[in-house]
């Protein structure tokens, strides 16, 4: 289609079922997951994927073909709990095994959107918010062992306004003043500077307005569109980052995420700003890079 591969600009659904054990989770899972796809996407006929905008030729050959979940799909109707887990069709297991292959699945497909559906057919109420928990607080720490967060938006105090639409409806030679603490710096200048080959130069000019635009779509009127009662879920180890001359985000915020996500460490750092990244990358590398490291 003309475009680079962007892990971001799709998204996977995977079904995950997660129990104490591989053998607990075959006994629990394995006639639900069964019952599912044997009488729901089994009992599609092939046929069906011929309406007319659904899939091309090649799309379907494609699935049929592949080892994967599409391989599966002439099979579906019939298949064993253990064909299904072994071509992961569904992930299913302790949750060693389920952070294993989510973690090797991502990384070999490239996935930057993935949704996991963790209730499936006929899971009771109980199996299903079991599941939940064991993948919340067991697989996810294992997936993602650090969290790093450098000035997030996404919360809201009326005492200390995100100017956003000032910026975003502002002068564009006024953008910088709250991006960077030192605007007219090298760095600065040239995190902001267009590319040297002209034919990129559009390319880059739409790739800021979609940025823009997509900041302003979640942050707009405010911030917090439901992160404030959500960020107690993270439960691994998580620093945050934040510049103290912030002019967009202001270093209030700091504080406001630390208080909801437990046990997280913050670091303000003189004379940076919102880019902290930017204004000195040497000193917000050495604290990144130290909390990576344990």
């Amino acid at each position: 289609m003309g475009r680079d591969r962007n892990p971001y600009r799709l998204g996977f659904v995977q079904v995950v079922a997660v129990s104490e054990t591989d053998e607990r989770a075959e006994k629990e899972f394995a006639k639900h997951l069964q019952a599912h796809y044997r009488s729901g996407p089994g009992a599609i006929p092939l046929t069906a994927m011929a309406v007319p905008g659904y899939a091309e030729p090649a799309a379907i050959e494609g699935m049929l073909r592949s080892a994967g979940h599409g391989g599966m799909l002439a099979r579906l109707r019939t298949a064993t709990y253990q064909e299904l887990v072994d071509s992961q069709v569904a992930i299913v297991g302790s949750p060693a095994t389920v952070a294993d292959q989510i973690e090797a699945f991502v990384r070999e497909f490239r996935i930057g959107n993935l949704m996991v559906m963790l209730q499936n057919g006929s899971m009771s109420r109980d199996l299903t918010e079991k599941s939940i928990s064991l993948f919340a607080e067991e697989v996810l720490p294992q997936v993602f062992s650090r969290l790093v967060l450098l000035s997030p938006a996404g919360l809201w105090r009326d005492d200390a306004p995100i100017p956003l639409m000032e910026m975003v409806a502002g002068p564009p030679e006024e953008l910088p003043k709250y991006v960077f603490a030192h605007p007219e710096s090298e760095a600065a200048r040239a995190a902001l500077a267009l590319p040297a080959d002209p034919e990129q130069i559009p390319k880059a000019i739409a790739q800021t307005i979609w940025n823009t635009g997509c900041t302003t779509k979640f942050a707009w009127p405010i911030a917090d569109h439901g992160l404030d009662r959500r960020l107690h879920r993270i439960q691994v180890p998580t620093l945050i980052v934040w510049g103290r001359e912030d002019a967009l985000v202001p270093v209030a915020y700091a504080k406001e995420f630390g208080s909801r996500i437990a046990g997280s460490q913050v670091e303000v750092l003189d004379d940076r700003g919102h880019a902290v990244q930017v204004d000195q990358p040497e000193r917000s590398w050495t604290a990144i890079s130290g909390f990576l490291a344990g």
